[in-house]
């Protein structure tokens, strides 16, 4: 097993012959270009890494709900895939991604964004105007997601502008410092984050950015002597109250359901905004194959838990 340290070497590396396998991090140009070379597959499956807005729910302009979702609206998710990344990401309207337990598209059945209209009304509900347009930062990591993360900040700024009734400044900062401002609930109203899961579970997609402050979020600030923190409002307290019957519903239909309902109000707070999944790749050689008898030998046997299953995996001279 070899580390890189950056996906242009390690693309080199599967292109070369170098390496058998390459997985994980093999995004955006990099799979359009290994796509197209003779003796390479590129596989692929739903699940990981997404990337959302968090919105500070106690924080000028966004402990506005009509201002969130306004935003909600606004945004063209697959514009963001088409233009920045070439189709390479798959736009996502909850924050579980496909294939989880549970998921749904809470958000587009919601706000079939970008609706201009709609957003224009939820503005206008809350006395903004063109004459007197919603400003805020949009802060964002320049490096630590990829150097096209400014490119789709940038689109973001584009289409909510697009409204007429909205002015966005961009801000940028280093990521030791801003991992800290953007998740601590103090500095940022609107930032960017992106998630990959701890366990391979739809709660866990949820829970982080709900719970005792919620990742940056603010919809239940920590209190001592809670386990969830203190709900903001009515609306925040039966997601919690939601999700944690859910932790300890056993029958799958019925966690399911919980989870369904679950989305459904998370959406409705617009607790963050999700924008798209980064779809998890593989890239082999052709002499390397995976076996029939398990699900997916297309992709290398890669299971809802994202790891390789090396033990059904034959090379070949």
């Amino acid at each position: 097993m070899r580390f890189f340290s950056d996906p242009q070497t390690e693309a080199l590396a599967i292109q070369n012959g170098e390496i058998d396998i390459a997985w994980r991090y093999l995004g955006g140009e990099l799979i359009g270009q290994l796509k197209g070379v003779s003796g390479l597959t590129v596989g692929t499956i739903n699940g990981g890494s997404i990337r959302y807005l968090i919105l500070n729910h106690t924080m000028a302009p966004m402990d506005d709900p009509n201002v969130v979702k306004a935003l909600a609206s606004a945004i063209d998710r697959n514009e963001i895939s088409d233009t920045v990344f070439g189709g390479e990401v798959n736009p996502i309207y909850s924050m579980v991604p496909p294939g989880f337990l549970g998921a749904s598209e809470a958000f587009d059945t919601m706000y079939a964004a970008p609706d201009l209209e709609e957003a224009k009304g939820f503005l206008e509900a809350s006395g903004y105007s063109e004459s007197n347009p919603l400003q805020f930062d949009l802060w964002y990591p320049p490096e630590h997601y990829g150097t096209q993360t400014a490119a789709w900040v940038q689109v973001i700024q584009k289409e909510l502008e697009a409204t007429g009734m909205i002015k966005v400044t961009l801000q940028s900062q280093e990521w030791s410092t801003y991992v800290t401002a953007c998740t601590g609930g103090d500095a940022y109203a609107a930032c960017v984050l992106g998630w990959f899961y701890d366990y391979p579970d739809a709660s866990n997609y949820l829970e982080p950015f709900i719970y005792n402050g919620g990742q940056g979020t603010n919809v239940s600030p920590t209190e001592a002597g809670t386990d969830y923190g203190k709900p903001i409002n009515d609306k925040a307290q039966q997601l919690v109250d939601l999700m944690a019957q859910s932790d300890i519903e056993t029958d799958l239909t019925k966690r399911a359901q919980l989870l369904e309902q679950a989305q459904e109000v998370y959406a409705d707070l617009v607790v963050t905004l999700p924008l798209f999944l980064n779809p998890e790749y593989v890239v082999y050689r052709d002499n390397i194959h995976a076996s029939n008898a398990h699900p997916n030998p297309d992709t290398l046997n890669i299971g809802g838990t994202i790891e390789f299953d090396y033990s059904v995996l034959t090379k070949t001279p």
